[in-house]
């Protein structure tokens, strides 16, 4: 294996790392992993493997030239995302030998979710040492709708699953975000 090979597995691992770490600490997103139904997972990962091959067209961890190639980065991507998964899960003790083959890959597969999208964009986060142009790539608006899926993916994966989200739902009323906002025009 050459020297770009892997720095590029290095650094989509640790962008896995970097965009799952608070999910993959996430009690919520532990429980899921555990119930979630697996025709659900299953189609988690189905649409992880589009999502992923437009992501790496537009800033994959490695240039590529055609959607063939963007193809096999997210698979790489789904593969090193599972890794990164495994290794911290059974680091935090969240998966063990001991439990039910289906808790074990439910945990694993819903954090493949998030970490892949974080190895595959990982050029774009953490810098490229071999910076290659990718030739005739246009970024239109698609890509631009695509990069912002990718921002609010980001934001929300990170406190959807939290039973805070819940509680402070609760908390809040009407008359609480009005009061709020109403503080500032005076």
């Amino acid at each position: 294996m050459d020297r770009r090979a892997v720095i590029g597995i290095g650094r989509a691992f640790a962008g896995a790392l970097l965009f799952a770490l608070p999910m993959l600490m996430t009690m919520e997103m532990w429980w899921i992993g555990f119930h979630i139904h697996p025709l659900k997972l299953v189609l988690l990962i189905v649409v992880t493997v589009p999502l992923l091959t437009g992501f790496s067209r537009i800033a994959g961890f490695e240039p590529t030239r055609t959607i063939a190639d963007d193809l096999v980065d997210a698979f790489v991507a789904i593969a090193i995302a599972a890794l990164m998964a495994v290794v911290v899960l059974f680091a935090f003790r969240a998966v063990s030998f001991d439990m039910p083959p289906q808790e074990i890959v439910g945990k694993i597969a819903l954090q493949t979710f998030p970490g892949g999208i974080g190895a595959v964009l990982a050029r774009g986060q953490l810098g490229a040492e071999f910076e290659e142009p990718q030739q005739g790539r246009r970024r239109g608006y698609g890509a631009v709708l695509l990069v912002m899926a990718a921002g609010a993916l980001f934001l929300g994966l990170n406190v959807a699953p939290t039973e805070e989200m819940v509680l402070l739902s609760y908390m809040m009323s009407p008359c609480s975000c009005s009061s709020f906002w109403s503080s500032f025009a005076a």
